[in-house]
């Protein structure tokens, strides 16, 4: 394990999952690395390519959609680690789907590491929201 997991593990009681790891809801509360370039700043909002679906996983990533996600911290020269921002692929602890209504405190996100090909900044027109309603559930 890198040592940019090891630290989030530390700092947001992440749980493991493979191929991605999952945040709780609440943010992550460790300070910012001083290995971070400032391309993209930790906490920043970004979109980054994510599969949507389970038969999205093997296709080719330059067809998986732009998703909203949050910058935790940059892993080394052109990696970061990304927590996604769509409630529709959030988990429970034990790694069930969240049934609707269930209490952000409960929620775990998947997270990722991605190089600059697969991050963009955020425009204002693209939010969390607007993921879902093109169909971002898995």
């Amino acid at each position: 394990m890198g040592l940019c997991s090891q630290r989030v593990l530390r700092a947001a009681r992440c749980r493991r999952a493979q191929p991605t790891s999952y945040f709780r809801s609440s943010r992550p509360t460790h300070v910012r690395g001083e290995d971070n370039d400032g391309k993209f700043p930790d906490e920043s909002p970004v979109e980054v390519r994510y599969p949507s679906s389970k038969q999205e996983e093997h296709s080719d990533r330059e067809q998986w959609p732009w998703l909203p996600g949050r910058i935790v911290e940059q892993c080394g020269p052109d990696e970061w680690y990304v927590c996604l921002e769509v409630r529709e692929l959030a988990l429970l602890r034990d790694g069930r789907r969240a049934p609707r209504g269930t209490a952000g405190r409960n929620l775990y996100y998947p997270c990722c590491f991605r190089d600059s090909s697969e991050i963009r900044a955020r425009t204002t027109t693209s939010s969390p929201a607007s993921a879902t309603r093109r169909g971002a559930g898995r």
